[in-house]
């Protein structure tokens, strides 16, 4: 009688069942994992809306705070226990001195209460006189709540005493305008006529006391200048390209 052989049981599959036992632990394990990420991700969602919501209110509170800083720093509110209205002037320094018409004066004011600055600064030199309006922007109370004023002012000869003024405060510098010269000629060949250019020569300029030295160079037909000099005594050289000093 032949011999048949029998396949034993395998551990594979479950008594009584066609299911193999792999594929069920296969199938809860994915199902626990999607849980794991399904519960993860809602953590994740709750925590950032609470972020955002932490971030959003934080921003206002800051917003609030800011706004009423501005408020009690620009709201007025009092003498200050004796403060007063004041005004500078920065620009230009105190003795400055030029040789232009007018120069421009700039400054910073401040109301005695500490309020918003407004209203116009006036200013004048001798006979002149005028206003200019005050700056200040929206930005001006965040350090302190100041203003600025920027005005050009024209200059008289010799010494100008500039005042400005705003609230009853007022602020005085003085400034020097003085006149300045040209000096301007030709450099020839003595009995031709001919004019000489660089690099043929050069033409120098001393001060009486030989403190200062400048040099310029003649134009094609041999014509120099020499501009924005104070009043006083100049010496004039022609210097020839093989440095022999000839005075004119």
């Amino acid at each position: 009688m032949p011999l048949t052989r029998v396949r034993a049981p395998t551990r594979e599959r479950l008594s009584g069942s066609g299911t193999p036992t792999g594929n069920i632990l296969d199938t809860v394990n994915r199902s626990w994992h999607r849980a794991i990420r399904s519960g993860h991700a809602a953590l994740t969602l709750r925590q950032g809306i609470a972020m955002r919501t932490f971030w959003l209110g934080l921003s206002r509170g800051l917003f609030s705070l800011i706004v009423l800083l501005l408020l009690a720093a620009c709201g007025g509110g009092g003498n200050g226990g004796g403060a007063r209205s004041w005004i500078n002037i920065h620009e230009p320094e105190n003795g400055y001195s030029t040789s232009s018409a007018e120069t421009n004066v700039q400054g910073n004011l401040a109301n005695a209460d500490g309020s918003y600055p407004t209203g116009r600064v006036t200013w004048s030199n001798g006979s002149s006189s005028g206003t200019t309006p005050v700056i200040c922007g929206f930005l001006c109370c965040l350090i302190r709540c100041a203003g600025s004023f920027e005005v050009e002012v024209p200059l008289n000869l010799g010494t100008n005493t500039i005042t400005v003024s705003y609230e009853g405060a007022s602020a005085s510098i003085r400034v020097t305008r003085f006149l300045v010269f040209t000096i301007s000629g030709r450099v020839a060949v003595q009995g031709t006529g001919v004019g000489l250019t660089f690099p043929e020569v050069t033409v120098t300029r001393m001060d009486a006391a030989g403190s200062s030295w400048f040099e310029t160079k003649p134009d094609q037909s041999g014509n120099y200048v020499f501009v924005g000099l104070k009043a006083g005594s100049y010496i004039i050289s022609p210097r020839l390209a093989s440095s022999c000093l000839h005075r004119v």
